[in-house]
C-alpha cells in the first residue's frame, strides 16, 4: 500500500486524506474499539474526506455526515463523557413532538459545528455504529453483517433493514420505489455507471462491496483497537 506526505494530506493508493484526519486515525481509542479503518471507509463514501462537507438535501455535516437529530441524540447521551461543555448539554431538550431540541440559536450552532470536530465526530461514529447494531439485529431477527452495519450508518437501522429485506424478498424491484426519499438525497449511491437506478439487490451488493473495497484500501493504514491489558491467570 502507497502511503506519502503531501501539503494537501496524506495520500494513499490516491486517496488524499487531510492530516488532520491522518493524526486522529493514528489516536489510541480514536474509533472507540473499532477499527478505523471501518470508519475511515465510512468517511470516504459519506464525505470524501471533506470536514466542512454538508449534504444540502438533508443538511448532514461533518466528515461523518450526521443529520441533526442523530448528532444531538449522540449528543445528548454521549457528550458529557467526550467533554461537551456541560452548558451546551443542558441546551438539549424534547420538544412537544418528542423530537430533540436547543431553542437557543447561538447554543444550536455550537453543539451542530462540533461534528466538523474530527475527533469528537469519530468516537460518537463509533457509538452510532454499535447502537446500529444493535438496533438493526433486533429488527432483522439475526446477527448483522459489517456492511450492513456500514449501510445503516447511510440510511438508518430501519432504512438498512428495508432495503436488506427487499434485496432477499424483491431483489429486483428499483430501489427508488423502495425508498424513494433516501435514493433522492443520494443519487450518486444508487445509480450504476450508465446512470440507471439500481435494484434492492444491486444496491445492497454495491455498498457493500464498496464498503469492503473502502475498508480494505485503509487498513494498513491505521492502527489496530486497543486490546486490554492482559489479566495475570493469561500471562
Amino acid at each position: 500500500m502507497t502511503k506519502t506526505a503531501s501539503s494537501a494530506g496524506t495520500n494513499i493508493t490516491g486517496v488524499s486524506i487531510p492530516d488532520q484526519i491522518a493524526a486522529v486515525a493514528r489516536t489510541p481509542d480514536a474509533a472507540g474499539g473499532h477499527d478505523f479503518a471501518e470508519l475511515l471507509a465510512q468517511v470516504s463514501g459519506e464525505s470524501a474526506f471533506k470536514p466542512h462537507a454538508v449534504n444540502k438535501h438533508t443538511g448532514a455535516a461533518g466528515p461523518f455526515q450526521f443529520v441533526k437529530n442523530t448528532w444531538l441524540s449522540l449528543v445528548k447521551q454521549h457528550g458529557e463523557a467526550m467533554g461537551v461543555k456541560p452548558e451546551l448539554l443542558a441546551q438539549i431538550k424534547t420538544d412537544a413532538h418528542g423530537r430533540l431540541t436547543i431553542a437557543n440559536p447561538q447554543a444550536l450552532k455550537e453543539v451542530l459545528d462540533l461534528r466538523h470536530d474530527l475527533s469528537l465526530s469519530a468516537k460518537m461514529a463509533a457509538k452510532y455504529l454499535d447502537e446500529n447494531k444493535a438496533h438493526l439485529a433486533r429488527i432483522l431477527h439475526r446477527e448483522p453483517s459489517e456492511a450492513e452495519v456500514q449501510i445503516s450508518f447511510l440510511l438508518g437501522p430501519s432504512g438498512a433493514a428495508h432495503l436488506i429485506n427487499a434485496a432477499k424478498n424483491t431483489p429486483e424491484a428499483p430501489v427508488d420505489q423502495i425508498m424513494p426519499k433516501a435514493v433522492a438525497s443520494n443519487r450518486s449511491l444508487f445509480r450504476d455507471h450508465q446512470g440507471h437506478t439500481m435494484t434492492a439487490g444491486q444496491a445492497v451488493a454495491h455498498l457493500a462491496a464498496r464498503y469492503r473495497a473502502d475498508k480494505a484500501k485503509f487498513a494498513a493504514y491505521t492502527i489496530p483497537p486497543a486490546k486490554p491489558a492482559p489479566s495475570k491467570i493469561d500471562a
